[in-house]
């Protein structure tokens, strides 16, 4: 990339939105060459710095939507299906204490990690949508937006399900 001079930028996709690693057919592949990026029109600076400032009044938040993803589906989901498979799973000797502790506790573990991640999804969803709202976007037009309203309502019926089961 030339701040001073040309920068030629590549692209490709898959044949009709594939994404194995496949060729990429003749209509799939292009290039763009841009101009010198240090000369911006008025018009393209001003909309650049309008987009700069609502970056900056969003970027936090954005961060911590991003973190709280993580937590709640990289780490709790995870450890709450873990702890329900786990329950009855033989272990080491040495682990004996720990996994009759774990099998005879396992729905109250799972049912919290569960909980505690559907609260982190619900907070981090509401911080997603308080962060479209602040820079005037619209809504669910891209498809992490469709998959996180898909994620939060089909985990919504996860957890409302599991707590009206019969004991």
């Amino acid at each position: 990339i030339r701040l001073n001079g040309q920068t030629t930028f590549i692209w490709a996709h898959g044949n009709d939105g594939e994404t194995a690693l496949n060729y990429h057919g003749p209509n799939n592949k292009n290039t763009r060459t841009i101009g010198n990026l240090l000369t911006f029109s008025e018009e393209a600076e001003q909309g650049l710095m309008t987009l700069q400032a609502q970056e900056l009044k969003t970027r936090s938040a954005w961060l911590a939507h991003g973190i709280m993803g993580f937590l709640a589906w990289g780490v709790f989901a995870p450890l709450a299906v873990t702890t329900a498979i786990m329950r009855d799973c033989p272990v080491p000797t040495v682990l004996k204490g720990i996994a009759r502790r774990i099998s005879e506790k396992w729905l109250y573990i799972h049912v919290g990690l569960n909980t505690f991640a559907y609260t982190v999804t619900l907070v981090l969803f509401s911080v997603a949508v308080s962060s479209i709202n602040k820079e005037d976007h619209e809504h669910w037009e891209h498809p992490h937006s469709k998959m996180g309203l898909a994620m939060f309502i089909l985990s919504s019926f996860q957890v409302l399900g599991g707590y009206c089961r019969p004991s």
